[in-house]
This record gives C-alpha cells, structure tokens and sequence, in this order.
C-alpha cells in the first residue's frame, strides 16, 4: 500500500514537472515575443515621426508638426491613440540619446568653422578610412607610390652613374691617344 502511494507520487511528480517545462517554455516565447513586438512598435512610431517631419512645413519644428494632427498620410487605427501614442513616444525618446544627439551637433558646428582645405582633406580623410576596403585600397596605393618613386630614383642614379663613367671613359681614351701622338710631352718650366 506504501509503495503504490509512493509510485503514484513519483507520477504526479514527473507529471507536474513536465508541465512546468511547458510552462517555463511558453513564458519564454512569450517574453520573447513581447520584446520582439515592443521593438516592432517602437520603429513603427519612429516611421510615423518621420513621415510627420517629413511632411511639415519650412516653418514647424517636428514636435509640432506631430502634435498638428494627422496628415493626410497618417494612418489610425485606433480611436484612443493618445495613451498608446503617449506610451511609444516615451519609449521613443528614452532611446534617443542626448549625448548622442549632442555629439552629433558639435561636430556640425565644428564642420562648419573649418577653412575648405581643411573640410576637403577632413572629407577625403573620411571616405578613406569608411570601409576595410577602402583603407586596404588605399594602404596598397600608398605602397605602389612608394615602389614607383624608389625605381625612378634608382633608375636616375644609375643612369647618371653611367653617364658619369662613359664620360670619364672617354675622357681617358682621349687623353691616352694624345699622350701617344705626343711622346715627347713636358710640363711647362721643367724644360
């Protein structure tokens, strides 16, 4: 009697656990489904917020083109969109950084006091180091002018070497073919 109460225990046992793994994993799908949905929802008002900018006038900033109303592009599907509107643009402008946002507008301004050697060379400068490839492109240009200038100053020097002992060769061949014709030559005053 002991021992079918205790087997009857081991199933309930093993029975609640294989519940609570399916429990456990459904919260999981859950939760991440939730995550999934909430960013979802956040690029959805961030479009909106773009489409909005997008579609004000010279003179609205954006927080008041948005708070305007809806545009003609605007699409609504719920009546009280003001909670849920109120909800993700919180959401919205938690994630939207300060500091980044800041950042962003020093170097704008700092863009802007530059002399246009200075923006010139701060652009190229930019483009080449952007990808992989074009710092790799670039490292291999370098190189190949590096390459190009050394054989050109080798190839000066050598030629001049070799001028320079084609010169003196027949400066010697001369000098020797006057010494011949002249056997009887002397320095001056040692006569």
């Amino acid at each position: 009697m002991i021992q079918a109460q205790r087997d009857r225990f081991k199933q309930k046992n093993q029975q609640l656990e294989e519940e609570l793994q399916k429990t456990h994993a459904t919260v999981t799908s859950l939760r991440q489904e939730v995550t999934s949905l909430q960013k979802d929802n956040l690029n959805l008002y961030e479009k909106s917020r773009y489409v909005s900018a997008y579609n004000r006038g010279p003179n609205m900033t954006s927080s008041s083109a948005y708070s305007a109303g809806p545009s003609h592009t605007s699409v609504m599907a719920e009546e009280d969109l003001g909670t849920t509107d109120g909800r993700w643009k919180s959401q919205y402008e938690a994630n939207i950084s300060p500091f980044a946002a800041f950042r962003g507008r020093e170097a704008t301004r700092t863009y802007k006091r530059m002399s246009l050697p200075e923006r010139m060379i701060f652009s190229l400068t930019r483009i080449v180091l952007a990808t992989r490839t074009s710092r790799n492109l670039f490292a291999v240009y370098c190189v190949a002018l590096h390459v190009l200038v050394f054989m050109m100053l080798y190839w000066t020097g050598t030629t001049q070497v070799e001028q320079h002992v084609a010169g003196e060769a027949a400066a010697a061949a001369v000098g020797a073919a006057g010494l011949r014709s002249e056997k009887d030559w002397q320095q001056e005053g040692f006569g």
